[in-house]
């Protein structure tokens, strides 16, 4: 069981009165072979016998969830450059939410700081505002139907490529979340519309070209002209599927089937001979050696 122990007065009653009662000394801590402790806003254990010394009691809490984790470091009290961790407290509702350094939580939530790092950072869209520059309110807290949103929760109006970076969340997590929120909020918003609000986006496929290659004349390598948008600049490039699969996600998948689609039956594509890089050295080498044969005489 994670639990935190922090020394306070004798009147504190909940992780945030407890929190602002120790916050201006050193917080003491221990580890049992029942329980870990930290350093933080603890709550009261129930089995805890009050020591006979007239020193502050030992008040003990215990870490329900964790819900957030803070967008940027900071240097904690032992003067680690580290993150902060929203704390939801086993007992308590979310007014009694409190932000803990990374380093107290180590000495007694170890397992559920790393179970949190490990996936993808949770975050819910409020609303939206603008239409090139499309932006999004986001909440970065966790949150379900029985575990209300925390009232000291970081709220940030970001981009999805600000989503994604400043959040350490992965692309395909913030554009499901984005193309929901779209789908959902924009009466009449098509999924291509959706799509193009992204910050790098296909905007079309122009043409196609398979090439053959000369080891293996039965293998054909398709590659498409892509133009795309990345934040304010458009580009044309050739791209096969996997590079677009790389650059703009699953969508590259569908954007390449709705243009197969609107070709002709039976249009016949054009085919280039691709060589390989080693079949070019060899080609180069066999010109080299006929160069230097005829300035020998032979």
């Amino acid at each position: 069981m994670p639990v935190l122990r922090v020394r306070t007065s004798s009147t504190t009653s909940s992780p945030r009165s407890g929190r602002s009662a120790s916050s201006s000394r050193a917080m003491s801590a221990s580890t049992s072979a029942t329980s870990a402790t930290s350093r933080g806003s603890p709550r009261k254990s129930q089995s805890q016998a009050r020591p006979k010394s007239p020193k502050p009691a030992e008040e003990r809490f215990v870490v329900g969830t964790i819900l957030a984790r803070s967008l940027d470091r900071g240097y904690g009290p032992d003067g680690e450059f580290e993150h902060q961790y929203l704390v939801r407290w086993e007992g308590y509702g979310p007014e009694e939410d409190t932000w803990e350094m990374r380093g107290n939580l180590l000495e007694g939530a170890e397992e559920l700081v790393e179970a949190f790092d490990a996936g993808d950072h949770p975050f819910t869209i409020l609303e939206a505002r603008g239409i090139r520059a499309r932006t999004y309110r986001v909440r970065y807290c966790f949150e379900s139907e029985d575990v209300p949103a925390s009232p000291f929760a970081q709220e940030m109006w970001h981009a999805s490529w600000q989503i994604k970076t400043k959040g350490g969340i992965r692309v395909e997590a913030v554009d499901a979340t984005v193309r929901e929120f779209e789908l959902r909020n924009t009466p009449g918003m098509t999924t291509r519309q959706v799509r193009l609000l992204k910050d790098r986006c296909i905007l079309d496929i122009l043409d196609l070209h398979v090439k053959r290659s000369k080891a293996d004349r039965k293998k054909r390598y398709r590659r498409y002209r892509v133009r795309y948008r990345d934040q304010r600049k458009v580009a044309e490039e050739w791209m096969d599927l996997q590079k677009m699969r790389r650059l703009f996600g699953d969508e590259a998948r569908q954007v390449v089937d709705e243009f197969e689609g609107r070709r002709p039956e039976g249009d016949d594509e054009p085919v280039v001979v691709l060589t390989t890089d080693y079949e070019d050295e060899r080609l180069r080498n066999i010109q080299d050696n006929l160069a230097l044969m005829r300035e020998l005489g032979l």
